[in-house]
């Protein structure tokens, strides 16, 4: 068997064979054998062995680095992750913030595929309709970049048009449950929204109302009223609109 090495091993240079003496636990014991006996003919030196130290010394540099690199890895995710694997109290409103931002990604990226979608099926029909639908999802792949920047930034108008846009489609939403649970329509409504989407709107506006996050972007009591009143009324006012015209 060592002799197989021995064949195989003899065309390598100096550096390779030190490389596998230097290290025995990571090759077999003929291996080992085969590589002694073979550099027991030629000429070692001090350069071949700096060589060969300096190889194995940069290896644990780099296997170091790639393991303090995975560590902060999992430490950033975690802590990003944090308010989603272990919610508790203290948490800083800021770590929330950076889950607020994920789900305005994921959303605005949802949106451009479902808008997509929607375009495709337009321009494949035989006649060309610009709905209601087309004019929202447009007007919100225009606007939900701006909300992005005013949320990351911190602002006081980042808050007011995310709270403002989340409250007015939970208001809608409630408005058309009513509509069709008086006509007895409840099946249909659920079908297009679903439990998750009322859940999500509701607990995205108690969030915001949150005094920590109203703190976080400087929103006063007063401001956060006069706010949630005005996004009422708004919604109130397009809903008997909405009604009266159709």
């Amino acid at each position: 068997m060592e002799s197989q090495f021995i064949e195989k091993y003899k065309s390598y240079s100096n550096f390779e064979l030190l490389k596998i003496t230097q290290k025995p636990d990571n090759y077999q014991e003929n291996a080992v054998l085969a590589a002694n006996e073979i550099l027991k003919d030629r000429i070692i030196s001090e350069e071949d062995l700096s060589e060969v130290e300096h190889y194995y010394l940069d290896k644990e540099i780099n296997i170091e680095h790639k393991n303090e690199y995975i560590s902060n890895l999992k430490e950033n995710i975690f802590d990003f992750l944090q308010p989603l694997i272990s919610p508790e109290e203290s948490l800083k409103p800021v770590k929330w913030l950076n889950i607020l931002l994920l789900i305005i990604i994921v959303q605005y990226l949802y949106s451009i595929f479902l808008t997509i979608r929607y375009l495709r099926h337009i321009f494949f029909a035989e006649t060309l309709i610009w709905d209601f639908y087309l004019t929202s999802s447009i007007f919100n792949l225009i606007f939900v970049p701006f909300v992005f920047y005013f949320i990351y930034k911190k602002t006081k108008l980042g808050w007011a048009l995310l709270f403002t846009q989340k409250l007015f489609v939970l208001i809608l939403s409630i408005s058309l449950l009513i509509k069709f649970g008086i006509l007895g329509n409840f099946k249909e409504i659920f079908a297009h929204y679903g439990i998750l989407h009322f859940t999500y709107y509701i607990a995205f506006v108690l969030f915001l109302l949150k005094s920590s996050t109203c703190d976080l972007f400087d929103i006063s009591p007063t401001l956060k009223r006069t706010i949630a009143t005005f996004t009422i009324i708004l919604t109130l006012t397009y809903i008997i609109i909405l009604n009266t015209l159709f």
